[in-house]
């Protein structure tokens, strides 16, 4: 039997970001001989700082592919900041966000709008004779012939008279 996921994706749509990221291009590495010979003119001397300066140009034009492989105009001020967040987004979840539903145990006894109503008619025609909520409640939880009215009489202890010490 198979599990269902119990976290929903809020932000990214997972079909979009998927889409998105396939745009992205892959570059090859960059040949060491071909930037040594841009470094060195005509086969001549080997000029000191140039096969750096080469490789560093080459890098800088395709981070600038990149960028507009995102969809970013790299003339803008906060082009390197988007472009960034996007990489960071796409490769390592960087502002995605998601929603874990809580597991429920499927056998338990369900709480209905039906017992819902009856327990606040119930509390309301005992508070009439003078009792408080609280009072009301343990009458009712302590009566055994009200106890196939609410099925659960035990969770109605637990989680509404603490409710009502609070309220005073």
């Amino acid at each position: 039997m198979t599990r269902k996921s119990y976290t929903i994706v809020l932000h990214p749509d997972p079909r979009r970001f998927n889409a998105e990221r396939k745009k992205l291009t892959i570059f090859k590495p960059h040949d060491l001989q071909s930037i040594i010979n841009v470094a060195q003119p005509n086969g001549g001397q080997l000029l000191p700082n140039e096969p750096v300066l080469e490789f560093r140009r080459r890098n800088q034009k395709q981070m600038v592919d990149l960028l507009r492989c995102l969809g970013i105009d790299p003339s803008r001020p906060d082009a390197w900041e988007k472009g960034f967040y996007l990489l960071a987004n796409y490769h390592h979840g960087v502002g995605h966000l998601t929603w874990r539903i809580p597991r429920t145990n499927r056998n338990a006894v369900k709480w209905t709008n039906a017992a819902d109503r009856t327990l606040l008619m119930e509390v309301a025609t005992l508070k009439t004779t003078g009792l408080s909520e609280q009072q009301a409640i343990k009458r009712i939880v302590s009566d055994p012939q009200r106890e196939n009215s609410f099925h659960i009489v035990n969770k109605i202890a637990v989680v509404l008279i603490p409710r009502c010490k609070m309220r005073k």
